[in-house]
């Protein structure tokens, strides 16, 4: 058992401290047994006979208890896996392939008394699963490997070594589509092809259901790590025969690489080509702190830095965060196949977090304000309604913009609760000018919808609520959905949004033009208004294609007997052309950027006409 310990010191980088521990503790054990046994055994008896025949049952005794304590600190500091084959012990070392994994599937499933002959064969094979991929070393025995590399390359010992995070992206589709166990074979068959695409000196690990983690300890070039994502992503792009079922398994894999060497790339062309891939622009980037990454008195060193490949840590949780964060930034963009960690990832991803936190905070606060921006008939030249829209006025940042935080609500969840804080508001201000003001038609109000919320439950309720808490006029409040929202081919959202129009509410089709258009379906649905997207109205006059589609559009429109608004107006000339094409309404800086309810509140109360309509 000892020379067992004493083997381990060298096949696995780290243990040399525990084998250390253990001898300690075994000598330690010993001296205090070669001092004191003989001492205890003249206080039991003085006969020479009795005593030597205990003198032997003492080497036995010796042999047992110490054999036993090896026994224990061994398992215990080294981590061994259960059992004691040379697959197991092959697995905890990293040192994997196909034929160890099948190996212990077999011995697993083989040994069905271990789960009790109660359980049935599809749950014994659940847990064979789970224990085939447990057999994989864990996420401290990675660290651990991990540690050391950092330590030896901080030494000069190791040039460049590199972890990659890769996460299954259809597991929890998989495993409520097809259960659980079909689930647990996508991720036995993904490490089978894992470990296929490994040197024996690789080391895979599964950190969480659908996440596995690679070391790459000795690459020669920054390339051979984003070469391995590229073959990685290659063999996991074929398709999976699940008892039958073909399952495809998209994925995103971060990459962090860590070490010293005079050379980084094997090409000048590599460089570049690299620096190309791992591009990335964040909207809500803040400046870096320099003093955590550099010195703070070496400003050249630290561009240097955020220019750099290479990943400066002093742990091995830094670097596995690392990977895991380009993991995430590969994650969130589709056109990205994998993603290179650069320092300026945690910093986005850190101001991300900070800025969740305060939206949190501000609708806690009522920070948020809601904005309106008029709508104006081009046929009178009245204001006929508004659109609300969100603003938030940041304690220290001040005035932040919609497109920062409407996509990170989305992203969070609390899209919901902005929804219907805004469609509260609006709703509550509409009644308020709707019985101050007599008007030929009531003032419409036009609100954001998520296209989050269509499935939810209690959402039909919850309208119908606001609409006779405020009293406003049926008809007067519009929804507007994006049109990848709206035309998803689903029965039931057709069937909420005719629900939606017999509460008396009109639909409009947001931004159309820009999203995923379903013409054979549009005819379909019950909307009342389609709204030309901004970058369409923006180039009026100078782009003849943009003319062409907004003419298609309003064509469209007319045919399916629906409004049109085109939104974004700045200019007499995009004014004229679209009363040239028969639009109904318009709306933009043209007329009035978007102002606050006291502001709106003077544009209806003054009886705003705008003649230059007429001009």
């Amino acid at each position: 058992m000892l020379q067992l310990g004493l083997d381990m010191k060298d096949k696995l980088p780290g243990a040399k401290h525990k084998v250390g521990k253990i001898l300690f503790i075994y000598a330690f054990f010993s001296s205090l047994w070669i001092l004191f046994s003989d001492q205890l055994l003249t206080l039991l008896t003085n006969d020479l006979q009795r005593l030597t025949q205990l003198q032997t049952l003492k080497g036995w005794v010796f042999v047992i208890i110490t054999s036993g304590l090896l026994y224990v600190l061994v398992r215990q500091e080294l981590r061994s896996p259960v059992g004691g084959d040379n697959s197991s012990f092959a697995l905890a070392l990293g040192k994997t392939n196909g034929n160890h994994l099948k190996n212990l599937k077999t011995r697993i499933i083989s040994h069905k008394s271990h789960y009790g002959f109660g359980l049935k064969q599809q749950q014994l094979e659940a847990h064979s699963f789970d224990e085939l991929l447990k057999g994989l070393p864990n996420r401290a025995l990675f660290l651990e490997l991990l540690e050391q590399l950092i330590v030896r390359s901080r030494n000069g010992q190791v040039g460049l070594f590199a972890v990659l995070f890769l996460e299954i992206e259809r597991f929890e589709i998989v495993k409520y589509s097809l259960g659980q166990q079909a689930a647990e074979q996508l991720m036995v068959a993904t490490a089978h092809r894992l470990e296929a695409c490994l040197c024996s000196t690789d080391t895979l690990v599964r950190l969480a259901s659908a996440e596995f983690a690679i070391l790459l300890p000795n690459i020669q070039y920054f390339e051979h790590a984003t070469d391995m994502a590229k073959y990685i992503q290659q063999q996991l792009r074929l398709p999976f025969d699940l008892n039958g079922y073909e399952v495809f398994a998209t994925n995103s894999i971060g990459i962090a690489v860590c070490g010293k060497k005079h050379r980084y790339f094997k090409t000048q062309e590599s460089s570049k080509v690299i620096a190309q891939e791992a591009e990335f622009n964040f909207p809500y980037l803040h400046t870096p702190n320099s003093q955590d990454l550099l010195n703070p008195n070496h400003s050249s060193a630290t561009a240097e830095l955020m220019r750099s490949p290479l990943t400066y840590c002093r742990r091995a949780e830094e670097l596995l965060q690392a990977a895991d964060t380009a993991k995430h930034y590969a994650k969130v963009h589709p056109d990205v196949r994998y993603a290179v960690f650069n320092p300026a990832m945690h910093q986005q991803v850190a101001a991300r977090f900070h800025l969740e936190t305060d939206l949190r905070r501000a609708m806690e606060c009522q920070q948020l304000m809601v904005y309106y921006q008029p709508i104006v008939s081009l046929k009178t030249g009245i204001i006929t309604g508004f659109e609300a829209l969100a603003r938030w006025n940041h304690p220290t940042r001040g005035a932040i913009s919609p497109t920062e935080f409407i996509p990170l609500a989305q992203e969070t969840g609390l899209i919901q609760r902005l929804d219907w804080w805004m469609i509260g508001e609006a709703c509550t201000q509409l009644g308020v000018w709707q019985r101050t003001f007599a008007t030929e038609e009531p003032l419409k109000m036009s609100v954001n919808l998520s296209g989050w919320q269509f499935g939810q439950i209690g959402l039909l309720e919850h309208l119908d609520q606001i609409l006779q808490q405020t009293g406003i006029n049926r008809g007067s409040l519009k929804l507007e959905i994006t049109e990848t929202s709206l035309l998803k081919d689903s029965t039931s959202g057709v069937a909420t949004l005719e629900q939606m129009k017999a509460l008396g509410i009109e639909l409009s089709i947001d931004d159309f033009g820009t999203g995923y258009s379903s013409l054979d379906r549009l005819h379909q649905l019950p909307i009342d208004t389609l709204k030309i997207d901004r970058s369409f109205v923006k180039r009026l006059g100078t782009d003849c294609e943009s003319l062409e589609i907004v003419r298609t559009i309003i064509a469209l429109a007319h045919n399916l007997k629906m409004e049109i608004i085109a939104e974004g107006v700045e200019t007499t000339q995009q004014l004229s052309l679209l009363r040239s094409l028969n639009c109904e309404y318009v709306q933009g800086y043209f007329f009035s950027k978007p102002v606050d309810s006291d502001s709106a509140r003077e544009l209806i109360a003054k009886g705003l006409e705008y003649h230059c309509l007429n001009c």
